[in-house]
């Protein structure tokens, strides 16, 4: 995903869904690895406390905020590039 679908670069924010699941506390890995920011999106606080461990930059807890109104905060406005 972070290289066919769009190749991810290294300062760049990403968006990334059930990032709490196996597949996204890879992806939260890689990313930072990456040198990339992932916004790791939840649905508890716990999830998000295990996201951000694995290397989410920020988390968006969809029980208590807006996916939409979060990212633009978070990046000042220029939103991601890319959803996955």
């Amino acid at each position: 995903l972070f290289h066919m679908t769009h190749k991810v670069q290294a300062g760049e924010t990403l968006l990334f869904h059930a990032a709490a699941g196996g597949v996204g506390l890879i992806a939260c890995q890689w990313a930072k690895a990456l040198g990339a920011q992932l916004i790791g999106v939840v649905s508890s606080e716990s999830k998000a406390q295990r996201a951000r461990e694995a290397g989410a930059w920020a988390t968006i807890d969809t029980s208590q905020e807006d996916i939409a109104k979060r990212v633009s905060e978070l990046t000042a406005g220029q939103k991601v590039p890319v959803v996955y």
